[in-house]
């Protein structure tokens, strides 16, 4: 579905880059075909993942499942990178619309081309949702999830 809508966007300064691996990354492959924009980078150690999500402006999870919290979309948060999400299972709880990325109908690839197209032509927006992504994650922060976790485990004793 990615590579479909980003095949449709006509801007030369835009690049898609994949990182992971699995079962269909030859198809993904030849479905991007001979676009130079498109770049594959099989799996990723941590600490390529890391420099990866530094240099993005942005992070597409263009889900058809039913994700309840996919780490990913709190990954990207974690160094100020939007996301663009499919509107299904727990995504659209954690990605509010325009405010720390964007939402598209699961499965819809035109919907997805056109968020991408809008998001391209508007990198000065991206700037300040990468600043609300940051600040998004910071209620998921581990320390405050056990804390919470822990009271409620000891009211439940009680």
């Amino acid at each position: 579905m990615l590579i479909k809508a980003f095949r449709g966007i006509k801007l030369g300064n835009a690049r898609l880059h994949i990182a992971g691996k699995g079962v269909d990354l030859e198809r993904f492959k030849k479905l991007a075909g001979n676009d130079k924009r498109t770049r594959f980078h099989g799996f990723l150690r941590p600490e390529q993942l890391k420099e990866l999500y530094k240099k993005a402006n942005l992070l597409v999870v263009p889900s058809i499942w039913y994700d309840n919290s996919p780490t990913v979309i709190y990954e990207s948060f974690s160094f100020g990178v939007p996301v663009i999400g499919s509107r299904i299972g727990g995504i659209p709880e954690l990605i509010k619309d325009g405010y720390n990325g964007f939402l598209f109908e699961a499965g819809n690839i035109e919907e997805l081309e056109n968020v991408l197209d809008k998001v391209i032509r508007k990198p000065e927006q991206l700037r300040e949702m990468g600043k609300n992504a940051s600040d998004s994650v910071k209620k998921y922060e581990i320390a405050d999830h056990i804390s919470k976790l822990m009271k409620i485990y000891r009211e439940a004793v009680l």
